[in-house]
């Protein structure tokens, strides 16, 4: 190997190393959240069960008010 494919290869490695530390990190960062989030997350889905039940009505209600 020449001294170019092996300065390729060890930035080549740094990146792979750094890439998957970056990746950890955020699966870490999402575990803590879900973990925060997991006593709601039945009152998060209702509200978005309800959201997107009324979300009609209130684009036909929008509707009829504007003039013309």
């Amino acid at each position: 190997m020449t001294p170019e494919q092996l300065a390729d290869n060890k930035e080549y490695l740094a990146r792979a190393v750094e890439a998957s530390i970056h990746i950890g990190l955020v699966a870490v960062l999402l575990g803590a959240c879900l973990v925060i989030l997991r006593p709601f997350l039945s009152l998060l889905a209702w509200g978005v069960i309800v959201s997107i039940s009324v979300y009609p009505d209130l684009r036909v209600t929008a509707t009829r008010r504007r003039p013309g």
